[in-house]
């Protein structure tokens, strides 16, 4: 899969998509360390991934994120580093029932690479 560079989301049409597609897929890998928040950012957004939203509540860093494969198909997921318990969970949604694996493994890998 091939992600596009250009997508753009405005927030209320993230929040709105969010509260109606169906999850894709969760997944959880172990980090290790302490990733910054702003280096994931940055990552994410050189591999096409954008960011809506990101904050930190004491030793978690949860992140909202998005993109679009070239075929159209439109992803969000939320990102939870969790510092305490060295995990990075994931929850990945997509309208495009027939892509919602795949791209659930490509930001999984990407994820990967940012940790």
């Amino acid at each position: 899969l091939v992600l596009t560079p250009t997508v753009s989301l405005d927030s209320n049409t993230f929040q709105a998509q969010w509260g109606q597609l169906a999850e894709a897929s969760s997944w959880t890998l172990p980090i290790a360390g302490s990733p910054e928040p702003q280096a994931v950012v940055a990552h994410m957004g050189a591999q096409s991934v954008k960011c809506m939203a990101f904050g930190t509540v004491g030793q978690a860093h949860k992140f909202y994120f998005y993109g679009r494969e070239s075929g159209g198909a439109v992803f969000l997921a939320e990102l939870v580093l969790d510092l305490a318990q060295g995990q990075a969970r994931a929850t990945v949604k997509s309208a495009a029932a027939g892509m919602r694996a795949r791209l659930a493994e490509l930001l999984q890998a990407k994820v990967k690479a940012a940790l």
